[in-house]
């Protein structure tokens, strides 16, 4: 999945320095990024709907300043990755209040760049591990795979149900493909529409019994592996 990126910077030509170093730095990382550039803090609050993994942002901006722009982005959205681009390194600190990762100076240079955003993205990759993003009908949504109790296939659609609430995802491929991805990270799935955190499990009987009491359903043939895999993941093999 490539890292999605917001630049939010009104000068035209720092907005194409930042762009032309971050694609300079995902050949030569190999890594893939999906890039789009914002003029100004307000035009980027309208479109901003979780989508973005990191968040390059200008302090000295029309209309919203990248300060207040952070203060909303972080009203809706606590886990994305925020880094300020400044002329002032005084400015920066301000932007600490909003969790910002780390901030570059102006006049840019690739350097610099390299080493912040290396250690950013590395971040963000171990945040990405423990995480995952999911595709609403109301836009994006990033939760914690410790959060997951178990998710569930609805026709068209998954379901994840979390401690007192539930989201459907409209955007996450199949189960199967989800099973794929959180395999190895503590997931199990023990019917065919069913994928469950073993981190919750607190009883298998005719149904898996999660510890506030929920009942899952478990298929014949998978009961043995779900005991055997509880068994491992108890044992942190």
């Amino acid at each position: 999945m490539p890292i999605r990126v917001a630049i939010v910077e009104d000068e035209t030509e720092y907005a194409e320095n930042l762009e032309s170093f971050f694609r300079r730095y995902g050949a030569e990382r190999g890594i893939a990024c999906q890039l789009c550039r914002y003029t100004d803090g307000r035009d980027f609050l309208t479109a901003f709907c979780g989508q973005w993994d990191l968040i390059l942002l200008d302090i000295e901006m029309p209309h919203v300043n990248g300060i207040e722009t952070a203060e909303r982005i972080r009203a809706r959205d606590a886990e994305v990755r925020i880094v300020f681009v400044t002329n002032i390194a005084g400015y920066a600190i301000d932007g600490y209040r909003y969790e910002a990762s780390d901030y570059i100076l102006k006049p840019l240079k690739y350097a610099e760049f390299y080493l912040k955003i290396g250690k950013v993205l590395a971040r963000l990759s171990r945040q990405r591990d423990a995480g995952i993003v999911l595709e609403q009908r109301s836009g994006m949504r990033r939760i914690g795979l410790a959060q997951i109790l178990y998710v569930e296939a609805r026709g068209h659609y998954l379901v994840f149900h979390l401690p007192g609430e539930t989201v459907e995802s409209t955007g996450c491929g199949t189960m199967s493909e989800l099973e794929g991805r959180l395999r190895e990270k503590g997931f199990f799935r023990c019917h065919h529409s069913c994928l469950v955190n073993l981190h919750y499990v607190y009883d298998i009987e005719k149904d898996c019994v999660l510890r506030d009491g929920t009942k899952i359903p478990v298929s014949r043939g998978r009961k043995k592996e779900l005991k055997e895999r509880l068994l491992a993941f108890l044992s942190g093999e």
